[in-house]
């Protein structure tokens, strides 16, 4: 079976969650201090929460915010949101 892999929702150019429940984060450039920082490509270290899910942290214009795998392999491949109704 090959890895395909989608935007994040709410984080398109940022990360990328793939049909294996993968997540990485997409090469780009950014500013930091006076400067501009590139950041490359790589996997994402996963977790688990308190529930023993398994979670990620998720960076946006400076605000970090933990999601649940398969929320998020759910909304990329079976065009799912978390309260049940289709897009």
């Amino acid at each position: 079976m090959e890895e395909i892999w989608r935007d994040v929702e709410g984080y398109e150019g940022l990360y990328q969650v793939s049909n294996f429940g993968n997540v990485k984060s997409l090469a780009r450039v950014v500013k930091w201090k006076n400067t501009k920082r590139t950041i490359k490509e790589k996997l994402l270290k996963l977790g688990f929460d308190f529930r023993g899910y398994l979670v990620v942290g998720l960076c946006k214009e400076g605000k970090l915010k933990t999601k649940r795998i398969h929320v998020l392999v759910a909304i990329a491949f079976l065009n799912h949101t978390p309260d049940g109704t289709q897009k």
